[in-house]
């Protein structure tokens, strides 16, 4: 039920402070594809460098608190589900 939808991967920062600057109104989801750093992985996914650095910046106290200063209302599927069964008839 999001009404947009963005995919941030492989140069996360720049890509998402981009999404930060324009979001619209409305529910916008934003998916990342973090990993743990890893050799293996690093291997086979030559993304592996954004994966890793999805991670980073998802963990990063500092990302919550720019959320917060853009008025981003942080929400989870459940949210989401409960929506779209309260329009189901």
């Amino acid at each position: 039920m999001s009404d947009h939808f963005r995919l941030v991967r492989g140069g996360t920062r720049a890509h998402l402070e981009a999404v930060l600057a324009n979001v619209p109104a409305g529910v916008t989801e934003v998916a990342f594809a973090p990993a743990l750093a890893a050799e293996e992985l690093r291997a086979i996914d030559p993304a592996a460098a954004g994966r890793f650095d999805d991670l980073a910046v998802l963990t990063d106290g500092a990302l919550a608190e720019r959320l917060d200063r853009l008025d981003i209302v942080r929400i989870g599927y459940r949210s989401i589900r409960d929506a779209m069964r309260s329009t189901m008839t």
